[in-house]
């Protein structure tokens, strides 16, 4: 199921600083960054193809960023300057 998401997404900047962008072909439902103990940092309802996230109040390090795209799932690393 992940293929079908890798497929039709992009993100960037990666590392980001302030602002993430996440295109997609298909509608975005909810966007969720957590940090690497597994902690939700951030959470973003979205309903569309396009979103930006403003994540300049986050450490800077890595995290995991969780897709929910049409009732599928991926998951992708975020690296935070």
């Amino acid at each position: 199921m992940n293929d079908l998401v890798k497929n039709s997404l992009t993100f960037y900047p990666n590392p980001v600083k302030d602002y993430l962008n996440i295109k997609s072909d298909e509608n975005i439902e909810n966007i969720s960054l957590y940090n690497m103990l597994g902690q939700l940092v951030l959470e973003h309802k979205v309903n569309e193809a396009f979103s930006t996230m403003d994540v300049s109040a986050l450490n800077s390090g890595a995290y995991l960023m969780q897709l929910f795209v049409n009732g599928r799932i991926s998951t992708y690393r975020v690296f935070k300057n």
